[in-house]
């Protein structure tokens, strides 16, 4: 799911209750304490950081908005949707297990075997596959089924295999022809694309770590600074007068204090973009 699918268009501002459902969809509502420390950690270690280079009230303020807006706008809404995409898609991935499993024994139907399928599903997709069974058991309107697969599988568009695996599914149930062999097929490349999604987001772990080495050294070498002054003269201001209000030290902390913003905004962006799942086909005009 895009973030931008999380934002109301009139405002174009992150939609809280939206996130609360989203969470909830394969889960629970977002706690107060999942949203004070989302939303408040950007803005502690930001405003930290400018408050020990600087010790100016206003430059700590507007540091610590700018670390709001950097949790408000990206890390909340961004990592909200990767747990609903992760948890969606390893419910996909159950479903498509369970169900070729199930579909090898060839005295079961598809109804049938969606049924006890579902039972041992949870969240979201259970209740979608919910719908399709009682499509299936009321009536068994062929196109009522067929607009739910299309629906089902246009709303996980991204996940190209699944959308395939509904569409053996159709064809069965249109055809009464079962292909076990093309299921387990289909099963095995989406099996991949999981395992290559877990070692895209193990490497970018391993830059998120180094990101973070970055920051506390430079919180070490600040505290440093305040160490050898401390030792020198028994107090902060030679570090404060010295360095923190010379016009030089200005000039570093707002490089720096800007530098760290747009990496910060920068790296969450790149990080939150998990498309491992999906096929983009770009024209040139």
């Amino acid at each position: 799911m895009r973030i931008s699918q999380l934002q109301t268009k009139q405002s174009n501002r992150v939609n809280i209750e939206e996130l609360h459902a989203l969470n909830s969809a394969y889960g629970q509502r977002l706690s107060g304490k999942d949203l004070i420390f989302l939303i408040g950690y950007p803005a502690f270690i930001i405003g930290g950081l400018v408050f020990l280079m600087t010790y100016v009230w206003w430059a700590v303020v507007i540091a610590v908005l700018s670390g709001l807006y950097l949790g408000y706008k990206i890390i909340l809404p961004q990592t909200v949707a990767r747990r609903y995409e992760t948890q969606s898609f390893l419910a996909r991935n159950k479903f498509l297990t369970l169900m070729t499993q199930v579909m090898e024994d060839h005295s079961r139907t598809v109804d049938q075997s969606l049924q006890m399928v579902a039972k041992r599903l949870d969240g979201e997709l259970q209740i979608e596959l919910s719908q399709l069974i009682a499509a299936l058991n009321v009536g068994s309107d062929p196109q009522r089924v067929s607009e739910l697969l299309k629906a089902l599988g246009q709303k996980y568009r991204t996940d190209l295999f699944f959308g395939q695996y509904l569409d053996q599914l159709e064809t069965i149930l249109q055809e009464g022809k079962e292909n076990v062999e093309a299921l387990q097929e289909i099963l095995t490349y989406h099996n991949k694309v999981l395992e290559k999604m877990n070692e895209f987001r193990r490497i970018k772990d391993t830059l998120w770590a180094g990101v973070k080495i970055m920051t506390i050294a430079f919180l070490g070498m600040i505290l440093l600074m305040h160490a050898a002054s401390y030792i020198m003269t028994g107090n902060l201001d030679q570090y404060i007068q010295g360095f923190a209000h010379h016009f030089i030290g200005y000039t570093i902390a707002a490089i720096c204090s800007v530098s760290f913003f747009f990496i910060f905004k920068k790296f969450f962006r790149d990080y939150f973009d998990d498309s491992v799942t999906e096929l983009e086909v770009r024209t040139k005009k």
